[in-house]
C-alpha cells in the first residue's frame, strides 16, 4: 500500500535528500551490503540534519544492525543529547512495513519515538563498550606468528593478464546452486523452504529457467581477468612488483588489523607473505570477475517494467556467478602453481580484512578492468555492473581471514 521511489543502486548520497525533497516522501529508506557502504548511511543522516529534511530513516542489509542504527541516529555528532529518535533498523523488509505503518497510523508517534530513542541509546552504550574491548584487544594482544620458512611457491609462472571468459551454460557446474537459492534468492535455508512449500524440484527448474534465459539473450557471461605478481610484505602493506622487472613496484595493498578467531592474537593479511626484510619473494593473486557488463541495462529494463520478481532472479544470479567466478579464478591459479585445492586465503577490499575499499581502482587499473572486461568504478570505489568482485590472494597454506 505504499509508493516507493525505488532509486536502485549505488545512489549519489545526495540523491537521497533531493528526491526526498522532490516527491514530499515520509521516509527514507537504505540499504547495503558492505561495512564500507553502510557507513555513508550515517553521511547521510547528518546531510538530512544540514539540509533540514526531517523525515524518519529505515535502514537493513548484511551489515547493519540496531547497533548501527544507532550510529546513524547520531548523524556523526559526539552528543548523545543530539541522537535522533527516527532511525529504525529494519531486519527484512516486513519489518520496514511494519514500522511504516506504525509511522503512519495517524497516532500519537511521541511514545514509539521514545521508545526507540531509548532502544538506540542502549544500543549505542553496547557497541561505544564493544568498540572500547575491541581497541583494549588491539593494544594489548600478540601479533600472530607465521611460519614463513619453508614456504615457497614455484617461480612461474608470473604474468600480469590472463582473461577468462565462459557462455553461462559452460560455467554451471561452478554455480554454487546451494548459496544461490538460499542467499541470493533469498529462499532461505532448507527447512525455511520446507515450510514455504518450495520443493527442490521446484528451484532446480527455476534454476533452469534462468540459465536458459540469461544464455539465451546473452544477459550473463561469466568472465575474468586474473595475474599472478611476485610481492613482499612491509609491515601490513604488501608491494606488488612488475613481473617482469622485479626492481620495479606496481602497486601496493594494505591490510587491516584485526582480532584473530578466539580473540586470542591480531593478524593481518600481509603477514601471509615474506617480508622485504627476508629478502625472499612471494607471489599473490591479483582478480577481477564479473557476470558482463551488458546485465544492468537488462536490470535497468525489468526493473522499470514493474517485474521485481525477475529482477530478484536475474540480479541474484549475475551476483553469484561474479562470486563463483572468482572461486573458479582461484582455482586456475593454484592449478598453475601446482598447489593444492583450497589452499590460500581471498580478500577483497571493502570488508574487514582489507577495509579501504578505495583499493578496488588500484585492482582495476592493475588489470585493466575497463578495456578487457567492460567494468568501472563509481565515485564511491565500487564496482559498476554490481555483479563484480575484485580481490588479492595469498596462497599461504595456513592463510584465512582472522
Amino acid at each position: 500500500g505504499y509508493r516507493v521511489i525505488d532509486l536502485g543502486t549505488m545512489v549519489p548520497l545526495q540523491q537521497y535528500i533531493d528526491t526526498a525533497k522532490e516527491h514530499h516522501a515520509h521516509a527514507i529508506g537504505m540499504s547495503a551490503l558492505l561495512v564500507q557502504t553502510s557507513n555513508h548511511m550515517i553521511t547521510v543522516s547528518r546531510m538530512m540534519q544540514e539540509q533540514d529534511l526531517d523525515i524518519p530513516v529505515l535502514i537493513g542489509g548484511a551489515p547493519v544492525s540496531d547497533r548501527h542504527a544507532a550510529y546513524v541516529a547520531m548523524a556523526g555528532h559526539d552528543d548523545r543529547a543530539a541522537i535522533r529518535s527516527d532511525v529504525f533498523y529494519c531486519r527484512t523488509a516486513m519489518d520496514g512495513v511494519n514500522i511504516m505503518n506504525k509511522l503512519r497510523s495517524g497516532e500519537d508517534l511521541g511514545a514509539l519515538l521514545q521508545r526507540n530513542k531509548e532502544k538506540l541509546l542502549r544500543k549505542l552504550d553496547h557497541a561505544e563498550k564493544k568498540a572500547a574491548e575491541e581497541q583494549e584487544l588491539l593494544a594489548t594482544l600478540p601479533r600472530r606468528k607465521v611460519v614463513m620458512n619453508g614456504f615457497r611457491l614455484p617461480e612461474a609462472p608470473r604474468f600480469a593478464r590472463q582473461r577468462y571468459q565462459y557462455t553461462l551454460r559452460e560455467f554451471v557446474s561452478h554455480i554454487d546452486k546451494k548459496t544461490l537459492f538460499s542467499l541470493n534468492w533469498r529462499f532461505g535455508t532448507s527447512s525455511a523452504r520446507a515450510r514455504t512449500g518450495h520443493t527442490s524440484e521446484e528451484l532446480e527448474a527455476l534454476f533452469e529457467k534462468w540459465v536458459e534465459r540469461a544464455t539465451k539473450y546473452e544477459w550473463i557471461r561469466p568472465q575474468g581477468v586474473a595475474g599472478i605478481f611476485p610481492c613482499q610484505a612491509e609491515g601490513d602493506v604488501i608491494v606488488v612488483y612488475d613481473p617482469h622487472d622485479l626492481s620495479r613496484e606496481i602497486a601496493r595493498f594494505d591490510f587491516t588489523v584485526v582480532i584473530g578467531a578466539g580473540r586470542q592474537d591480531l593478524v593481518s593479511g600481509a603477514q601471509y607473505f615474506h617480508s622485504r626484510a627476508s629478502g625472499a619473494m612471494s607471489a599473490c593473486g591479483i582478480q577481477l570477475t564479473t557476470s558482463g557488463p551488458q546485465v544492468d541495462a537488462v536490470l535497468a529494463d525489468i526493473k522499470a517494467s514493474g517485474d521485481s520478481e525477475s529482477h530478484l532472479f536475474l540480479q541474484g544470479l549475475s551476483d553469484r556467478i561474479a562470486e563463483d567466478m572468482a572461486e573458479h579464478l582461484n582455482n586456475e591459479q593454484r592449478r598453475l602453481l601446482g598447489l593444492d585445492p583450497g589452499q590460500g586465503q581471498r580478500w577483497s577490499p571493502g570488508y574487514p580484512g582489507m577495509r579501504n575499499i578505495e583499493l578496488n581502482k588500484t585492482i582495476h587499473e592493475l588489470l585493466a578492468g575497463a578495456e578487457l572486461l567492460g567494468v568501472h568504478l563509481t565515485s564511491a570505489g565500487e564496482f559498476s555492473p554490481t555483479g563484480t568482485t575484485g580481490a588479492v590472494v595469498s596462497y599461504h597454506p595456513e592463510a584465512r581471514y582472522t
